[in-house]
């Protein structure tokens, strides 16, 4: 089963609607949350995450910013349920964030993603480390360990750019982050398949699961 984010964000820009579908996506946020410039919905809940979405009208276009972490295992608050019912669920929000390309092909988005990677399940070769013997640190502490690694790709595979692992030691967990470009895709229940692709790729790459 391929590894999702615990957390990940996307962002976009597309053409201003016209007036009517605005003034539609307007009228979604209850009555003390609307605002001329700006909608918020959600947050919502799906069978796996929690979701918002936000659109700012600005400089002629708009923003868009949608940001889904996984849903704890605790049962949600009324406000969220209730929200999660008056927008028509993942379904209904998915029909929002599809107003963004109502014409041509979806727009290319930003995407930052969170994972964190049990040491028990996952191994990584490269954390924690010794600093080589040129490093400042042994200066300080010569037997200090690196516990952090970030990248930044110039022509990376899929869109991915930024890299950045860390070793909790404490948890145990390696904590990894990625920034990445790819198109505005999601499917059923919510589900962005973009962000799994780009954790799976760096998982595949500079960790080995463990088997026992």
């Amino acid at each position: 089963m391929p590894l999702a984010p615990s957390e990940f964000s996307v962002n976009w820009v597309s053409p201003p609607l016209e007036a009517e579908a605005w003034e539609r996506l307007q009228q979604l946020p209850e009555e003390a949350n609307r605002d001329a410039d700006r909608v918020y919905l959600g947050p919502i809940v799906t069978d796996a995450q929690v979701a918002a979405l936000s659109i700012v009208r600005e400089g002629g276009g708009l923003d868009w910013h949608c940001h889904l972490y996984r849903r704890p295992a605790a049962d949600p608050p009324p406000e969220i349920v209730r929200e999660t019912e008056r927008l028509g669920g993942a379904a209904g929000l998915r029909r929002q964030i599809a107003l963004s390309w109502s014409e041509g092909a979806p727009p290319r988005a930003s995407y930052r993603l969170t994972a964190q990677l049990p040491q028990g399940e996952w191994e990584c070769p490269t954390l924690p480390s010794v600093p080589v013997t040129s490093d400042p640190i042994r200066h300080l502490d010569p037997t200090a360990a690196v516990e952090q690694i970030g990248y930044r790709l110039l022509d990376g595979p899929i869109g991915l750019q930024e890299v950045t692992i860390v070793y909790l030691h404490k948890e145990a967990t390696y904590m990894v982050r990625c920034e990445a470009t790819g198109v505005v895709a999601v499917q059923e229940n919510l589900v962005w398949p973009y962000p799994t692709d780009v954790l799976n790729l760096v998982a595949g790459t500079f960790f080995r699961q463990r088997h026992g």
